[in-house]
Protein backbone atom coordinates (compact mmCIF):
# COMPACT_ATOMS: atom_id res chain seq x y z
CA UNK A 1 0.00 0.00 0.00
CA UNK A 2 1.20 3.40 -1.10
CA UNK A 3 1.79 6.26 1.27
CA UNK A 4 -1.50 8.95 1.02
CA UNK A 5 0.47 11.67 2.34
CA UNK A 6 4.14 12.47 2.03
CA UNK A 7 5.72 12.64 5.67
CA UNK A 8 7.19 15.54 7.29
CA UNK A 9 10.41 16.53 4.51
CA UNK A 10 11.43 18.09 8.33
CA UNK A 11 12.28 15.14 10.07
CA UNK A 12 14.41 14.04 7.43
CA UNK A 13 16.13 17.34 6.50
CA UNK A 14 18.91 15.83 8.65
CA UNK A 15 19.27 12.98 6.39
CA UNK A 16 19.16 14.46 3.12
CA UNK A 17 21.65 17.29 4.05
CA UNK A 18 24.51 14.56 5.57
CA UNK A 19 23.99 12.80 1.90
CA UNK A 20 23.91 15.76 -0.05
CA UNK A 21 27.45 16.77 1.79
CA UNK A 22 28.84 13.44 1.36
CA UNK A 23 27.53 13.61 -2.26
CA UNK A 24 29.40 16.42 -3.05
CA UNK A 25 32.75 15.37 -1.67
CA UNK A 26 32.86 12.42 -3.92
CA UNK A 27 32.20 14.31 -6.85
CA UNK A 28 34.61 15.04 -9.42
CA UNK A 29 36.02 18.24 -9.11
CA UNK A 30 35.88 20.81 -10.25
CA UNK A 31 31.61 20.66 -10.61
CA UNK A 32 29.04 22.57 -11.51
CA UNK A 33 27.13 22.03 -8.61
CA UNK A 34 27.29 23.26 -4.49
CA UNK A 35 26.41 21.65 -1.52
CA UNK A 36 22.95 24.12 -1.59
CA UNK A 37 22.38 22.06 -5.40
CA UNK A 38 22.93 18.48 -3.71
CA UNK A 39 20.47 19.45 -1.15
CA UNK A 40 17.82 20.44 -3.54
CA UNK A 41 18.68 17.08 -5.68
CA UNK A 42 18.33 15.55 -2.51
CA UNK A 43 14.89 17.40 -1.55
CA UNK A 44 13.79 16.09 -5.19
CA UNK A 45 14.52 12.54 -4.27
CA UNK A 46 12.40 12.43 -1.01
CA UNK A 47 9.36 13.71 -3.06
CA UNK A 48 9.85 11.93 -6.56
CA UNK A 49 11.71 8.57 -5.61
CA UNK A 50 11.17 7.98 -1.83
CA UNK A 51 7.71 9.22 -1.48
CA UNK A 52 6.44 7.95 -4.60
CA UNK A 53 8.45 4.34 -4.16
CA UNK A 54 7.77 3.89 -0.66
CA UNK A 55 4.70 0.96 0.09
CA UNK A 56 3.41 1.03 3.70
CA UNK A 57 4.15 -2.68 5.55
CA UNK A 58 6.74 -3.29 3.60
CA UNK A 59 10.66 -4.75 4.56
CA UNK A 60 12.25 -1.26 4.88
CA UNK A 61 11.26 1.62 7.26
CA UNK A 62 10.70 4.83 5.46
CA UNK A 63 14.27 6.27 6.45
CA UNK A 64 15.97 3.48 5.27
CA UNK A 65 14.33 3.68 2.35
CA UNK A 66 14.85 7.26 1.42
CA UNK A 67 18.74 7.07 2.69
CA UNK A 68 18.66 4.13 -0.32
CA UNK A 69 17.20 6.36 -2.64
CA UNK A 70 19.63 9.04 -1.63
CA UNK A 71 22.45 7.09 -2.13
CA UNK A 72 21.34 5.52 -5.34
CA UNK A 73 20.56 8.85 -6.79
CA UNK A 74 24.18 10.12 -5.61
CA UNK A 75 26.19 7.42 -7.20
CA UNK A 76 24.63 8.20 -10.14
CA UNK A 77 26.00 11.50 -10.05
CA UNK A 78 29.44 10.58 -9.05
CA UNK A 79 29.50 8.39 -12.14
CA UNK A 80 27.93 10.76 -14.31
CA UNK A 81 31.02 13.37 -12.98
CA UNK A 82 33.76 11.50 -13.30
CA UNK A 83 32.75 9.96 -16.96
CA UNK A 84 32.42 13.55 -18.47
CA UNK A 85 35.11 14.71 -16.21
CA UNK A 86 37.30 12.15 -18.59
CA UNK A 87 35.92 12.57 -21.33
CA UNK A 88 36.12 16.66 -21.20
CA UNK A 89 40.13 15.20 -19.84
CA UNK A 90 40.46 13.14 -23.30
CA UNK A 91 39.08 15.82 -25.77
CA UNK A 92 41.42 17.95 -23.74
CA UNK A 93 44.34 15.94 -24.12
CA UNK A 94 43.54 15.11 -27.66
CA UNK A 95 43.00 19.09 -28.53
CA UNK A 96 46.67 20.22 -27.06
CA UNK A 97 48.17 17.28 -28.66
CA UNK A 98 46.97 18.13 -31.90
CA UNK A 99 47.81 22.34 -31.57
CA UNK A 100 51.42 21.63 -29.93
CA UNK A 101 54.33 21.94 -32.06
CA UNK A 102 56.88 19.63 -29.90
CA UNK A 103 54.33 16.55 -31.68
CA UNK A 104 56.22 16.56 -34.08
CA UNK A 105 56.08 13.23 -36.49
CA UNK A 106 59.37 12.21 -35.35
CA UNK A 107 58.25 12.27 -31.47
CA UNK A 108 54.89 10.52 -32.45
CA UNK A 109 56.64 7.89 -34.08
CA UNK A 110 59.17 7.62 -31.37
CA UNK A 111 55.95 7.54 -28.27
CA UNK A 112 54.49 4.84 -30.22
CA UNK A 113 57.07 2.98 -31.17
CA UNK A 114 58.08 3.53 -27.10
CA UNK A 115 54.19 2.06 -26.35
CA UNK A 116 54.72 -1.07 -28.60
CA UNK A 117 57.62 -2.01 -26.54
CA UNK A 118 56.11 -1.88 -23.80
CA UNK A 119 52.88 -4.18 -24.83
CA UNK A 120 55.55 -6.59 -25.81
CA UNK A 121 56.83 -7.02 -22.74
CA UNK A 122 53.82 -6.85 -20.73
CA UNK A 123 52.77 -10.56 -19.53
CA UNK A 124 49.26 -12.49 -20.58
CA UNK A 125 48.15 -11.00 -17.09
CA UNK A 126 48.56 -7.41 -17.70
CA UNK A 127 47.43 -7.42 -21.36
CA UNK A 128 44.10 -9.14 -20.24
CA UNK A 129 43.93 -6.77 -17.14
CA UNK A 130 44.53 -3.78 -19.81
CA UNK A 131 42.07 -4.93 -22.01
CA UNK A 132 39.87 -5.43 -19.60
CA UNK A 133 39.77 -2.47 -18.33
CA UNK A 134 39.50 -0.49 -21.96
CA UNK A 135 36.12 -3.10 -22.34
CA UNK A 136 34.38 -1.73 -19.13
CA UNK A 137 35.48 2.10 -19.61
CA UNK A 138 38.25 1.95 -16.84
CA UNK A 139 35.68 0.76 -14.47
CA UNK A 140 37.90 -0.59 -12.41
CA UNK A 141 36.03 -2.20 -9.97
CA UNK A 142 34.09 -3.98 -12.90
CA UNK A 143 37.54 -4.95 -14.50
CA UNK A 144 38.04 -7.39 -11.08
CA UNK A 145 34.77 -8.58 -11.37
CA UNK A 146 35.41 -9.79 -14.90
CA UNK A 147 39.13 -10.87 -14.43
CA UNK A 148 37.90 -12.64 -10.76
CA UNK A 149 40.64 -10.79 -9.17
CA UNK A 150 41.02 -9.23 -5.70
CA UNK A 151 42.28 -5.77 -5.47
CA UNK A 152 45.31 -6.62 -4.26
CA UNK A 153 46.04 -8.41 -7.28
CA UNK A 154 45.00 -5.27 -9.25
CA UNK A 155 47.58 -3.79 -6.87
CA UNK A 156 50.27 -5.73 -8.13
CA UNK A 157 49.59 -5.76 -11.61
CA UNK A 158 49.43 -2.19 -12.29
CA UNK A 159 52.37 -1.56 -10.42
CA UNK A 160 54.21 -4.00 -12.21
CA UNK A 161 52.72 -1.98 -15.44
CA UNK A 162 54.06 1.47 -14.40
CA UNK A 163 57.39 -0.13 -12.72
CA UNK A 164 57.81 -1.09 -17.01
CA UNK A 165 56.39 2.21 -18.66
CA UNK A 166 58.61 4.31 -16.02
CA UNK A 167 61.56 1.45 -16.86
CA UNK A 168 61.33 2.23 -20.71
CA UNK A 169 60.82 5.68 -19.98
CA UNK A 170 63.57 6.52 -17.77
CA UNK A 171 65.99 3.81 -20.88
CA UNK A 172 64.40 6.52 -23.70
CA UNK A 173 65.70 9.42 -21.95
CA UNK A 174 69.13 7.89 -21.33
CA UNK A 175 69.48 7.16 -25.03
CA UNK A 176 68.46 10.75 -26.09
Amino acid sequence: MKIEQAPDIEEYMEVITNYARVGYHRLKKPTPYSVEDMVQEGVMVFYKDAVKGFTIGGPASFKSYLITCLRNHFVDMMKKSFRSSVESNTEYTLRREKTSSSNSPQKVVEQRMMLGGLLDQLTDEEMSYIKSLVATDFDRKETRNRLSISFHVEQRIRRQIHEKADEMQSDAVLTT
